[in-house]
């Protein structure tokens, strides 16, 4: 098999993946479904890279009509090209826009580092990033928005089940997000175990300052 310095962007194949779901996120906004965009790069020394890139601030298809843009805009072009062109396009976006199709760009970028890895046969794909820097991936339990009870028991289930790291969704109402907070921490209180609880705002608070000052206010709460 050749280096990676001659493996050229022979194929780029593209596919999307429906799932149902049922949820809420943060503001109590429903999920029905989720959309991802599945990369299959081939090179001309028989090397693949699978990539993966779900839509964020877009929609899957401007996120697909892009991905087939910038994978004509790849295609032929060494690894190493291909990936400093996908860079080079990205930022000189970021520089136009406020926000970008990010779904594309990961599921090709993703892609490239994989087949980058199989074409180098190299030990980790971390090295492709500069080297390893950490050797464990906290498995993070997600729950959903609910009412603070169900969620705490929720909470109780996923530390019953193992789980150390814990992210939930929150609500964007100060008074009902300070509930929710008082019952997740004092259900965590509850278990001797370390359990680390990450809140997913989804842009629920553009104001950060008042937001601290919110907390500051809540002493008597253990915050994340």
């Amino acid at each position: 098999m050749k280096g990676c310095s001659d493996c050229r962007i022979k194929e780029i194949h593209l596919l999307v993946l429906y799932f149902p779901v049922s949820h809420y996120i943060s503001n109590w906004r429903p999920v029905t479904r989720t959309m991802h965009i599945i990369t299959f790069l081939l090179t001309d020394s028989g090397a693949v890279g699978v990539g993966e890139g779900t839509p964020y601030w877009s929609n899957i298809l401007e996120d697909y009509i892009k991905t087939v843009s910038l994978a004509k805009a790849i295609k032929g072009l060494t690894l190493a090209d291909g990936l400093n062109k996908l860079r080079s396009l990205e930022y000189a976006e970021f520089e136009r826009r406020r926000s970008i199709n990010y779904g594309a760009y990961l599921s090709l970028e993703s892609a490239l580092l994989n087949a980058f890895y199989n074409c180098n046969k190299v030990k980790h794909e971390a090295e492709l990033l500069g080297g390893i820097y950490r050797t464990e991936i906290p498995i993070a339990y997600t729950i959903f928005l609910n009412h603070p009870k169900i969620m705490s028991r929720k909470l109780e289930e996923a530390i019953k089940s193992g789980y150390r790291h814990v992210k939930f969704k929150i609500p964007c109402n100060l008074e009902e997000l300070k509930r929710l907070l008082e019952a997740l921490d004092f259900m965590r209180k509850q278990y001797k175990e370390e359990v680390v609880l990450r809140a997913d705002a989804n842009e629920c608070f553009f104001c950060s300052r008042e937001l601290k000052k919110h907390f500051q206010s809540w002493k008597s709460m253990v915050l994340i």
